[in-house]
């Protein structure tokens, strides 16, 4: 129980960064330079300021400094992410797939909510998923020796790109 607690708040702090990969990433920002700062009226946060879910409460979903509204989206993401983390650690305990399975997962909320937002999904971010997800099945497939972890992936890419590249073609035909 406490464990999973642990992965709450790490998921929180997570969910906190993810917040500005969202947020920057689309706009071509640094995800470091600036630090964490009011996107109105772009004072400095302070410490405080950056305690997920506290001080949105606290703060009454405000700004300390100039009282604009903050969206409740970033305490949802910070939220969500913290109870994905916990409900991984639930399910996979402390095992090696759990650390790749949090990384996955934050990729997943940073590209679904991009993507929401932006109807934009960033290609490093694609590539590094694939790539990321690619070693994780290979690991699986060496570690129960069963060559499907491999395949069922790369066959379901084969057929999800015949579906895009048939329907591409389909609408080429009826324009």
């Amino acid at each position: 129980m406490l464990n999973s607690i642990l992965f709450f708040i790490l998921g929180l702090v997570i969910g906190s960064f993810l917040n500005v990969c969202i947020y920057r990433l689309p706009k071509g920002e640094s995800l470091i330079y600036p630090g964490s700062h009011c996107t109105h009226c772009g004072h400095a946060l302070s410490t405080y300021d950056l305690i997920p879910i506290v001080s949105y409460c606290c703060l009454n979903g405000k700004c300390r400094y100039c009282k604009e509204k903050i969206s409740p989206y970033y305490a949802l993401v910070e939220g969500g992410t913290g109870l994905l983390y916990a409900l991984l650690f639930h399910t996979f305990g402390w095992s090696l797939e759990l650390p790749l399975y949090m990384l996955f997962i934050s990729i997943l909320i940073v590209l679904t909510l991009i993507d929401w937002e932006y109807m934009l999904l960033p290609t490093p971010i694609l590539v590094f998923g694939c790539v990321l997800g690619s070693i994780f099945r290979g690991l699986q497939a060496a570690r129960y020796q069963n060559t499907a972890y491999l395949w069922a992936p790369l066959l379901g890419a084969l057929v999800g790109f015949g579906l895009f590249f048939c329907s591409l073609f389909c609408w080429e035909m009826v324009l």
